[in-house]
């Protein structure tokens, strides 16, 4: 699904239960151009949800938080099922992506490891301070709006 320009796809009263949640999930990895994914009424548990808590910030490196999808806003079906999907979600009506990116960054590696940008001296200082300087203005809390 990463060369479509599809905004929103409608698969509601499907059942595709957690077996499909996972598909679609993994199908949309590398998707930038889904906005809304209607799953109501699919018979998705708690558990069919994990996988788009990661397709939405995989916290697995800090990369892999910076690759995750910035892009689906909305996911109708998720309301009750993970209040951690909805954060992102949240987060990701947000216009500026990179900024997107930098506040799940925050959030899911509150502590980096420093000592490796130590290996390169002053050479990345520059674009280290530009990076926290603008991640000082990054909200780690959210609000889910009615």
């Amino acid at each position: 699904m990463s060369d479509t320009n599809l905004e929103t796809l409608c698969i509601q009263y499907n059942h595709i239960g957690d077996e499909g949640a996972l598909a679609f999930a993994t199908a949309l990895v590398n998707n930038n151009t889904l906005k809304a994914l209607d799953l109501e009424h699919c018979d998705i548990t708690c558990e069919g949800w994990t996988p788009f808590s990661k397709l939405l910030c995989d916290a697995s490196s800090v990369n892999k938080t910076y690759m995750s999808n910035h892009t689906i806003q909305k996911i109708p079906g998720s309301g009750v099922a993970d209040a951690l999907v909805n954060e992102y979600l949240v987060l990701n009506e947000r216009g500026d992506k990179q900024q997107v990116a930098m506040s799940k960054i925050l959030q899911c590696h509150s502590h980096f490891n420093m000592e490796l940008f130590f290996e390169w001296e002053f050479k990345v200082l520059a674009i280290m301070i530009k990076w926290f300087t603008k991640a000082a203005a990054c909200e780690t809390t959210y609000e889910q709006k009615s």
